[in-house]
């Protein structure tokens, strides 16, 4: 079970397991969301449009990866109640196939709400790679179980 409203602190900072992108990750979401944009599917096109080094994994992509952070990691598992929404989205840096990139997320802000069952809390994440270059970030903002 993950944590619940009264046990997060703000301030306090969690990093979730670590996972590798790989090419067929990428080419998988690209069949599911239909986003077939040649930065993520056309290697000569990067070579011959980009300063890229190869294809790189769809922003999307990033943002689906890091909300299973969360969860895979137990952190807000079986204690969200919703995910209200998100803050600041930002893609700093790319991600190459190979490339293994994790979540960092900081506790920003917690407040109660009417229904004492429940409260607000405001998270700080930043997907980091593997040479802890933050390559996205974002406030998310989730309602938890107290």
């Amino acid at each position: 079970m993950g944590l619940r409203f009264d046990e997060f602190e703000v301030g306090k900072t969690y990093l979730s397991a670590r996972r590798t992108i790989r090419e067929s990750d990428i080419e998988q979401f690209a069949a599911l969301s239909g986003d077939y944009n040649p930065l993520h599917v056309d290697e000569l096109y990067i070579k011959e449009n980009t300063n890229y080094r190869q294809c790189i994994a769809h922003g999307a992509l990033t943002f689906a990866i890091s909300t299973g952070f969360s969860f895979q990691d137990g952190l807000v598992a079986g204690t969200t109640l919703a995910f209200l929404g998100v803050d600041e989205l930002r893609w700093k840096h790319v991600i190459y196939p190979g490339d293994t990139i994790r979540m960092q997320t900081t506790v920003l802000e917690k407040k109660e709400s009417k229904d004492p069952s429940r409260g607000i809390v405001t998270f700080q994440r930043d997907i980091i790679n593997q040479d802890r270059v933050v390559c996205m970030t974002y406030r998310a903002v989730l309602m938890i179980k107290r």
